[in-house]
């Protein structure tokens, strides 16, 4: 696990986002909604759930969503919120 702050965690998703999915990393912010503007499958959804759990060495469950078309910033509070509590 790289990322020790959350500045790292944002900027280690988006990467791993713009790498799972395709897209330019310019593309994706913390303000970018997964499925809305990236187009994401639930397919994706899944295989991006499994890229975080093995980056982070943390168990994204895919039951937390909110909804489908999270915000990247969700998915960034949510990971760096199972590392602190590790």
């Amino acid at each position: 696990m790289l990322a020790r702050n959350r500045y790292e965690v944002a900027a280690e998703v988006r990467r791993l986002i713009s790498e799972t999915l395709a897209v330019a990393l310019e593309d994706v912010s913390e303000a970018t909604l997964i499925v809305e503007e990236l187009r994401a499958t639930s397919m994706d959804i899944v295989t991006l759930a499994m890229t975080l759990d093995e980056f982070f060495e943390i168990e994204f469950d895919l039951s937390a969503l909110p909804n489908s078309n999270v915000a990247v910033s969700w998915i960034v509070d949510y990971i760096y919120d199972r590392m602190e509590s590790k």
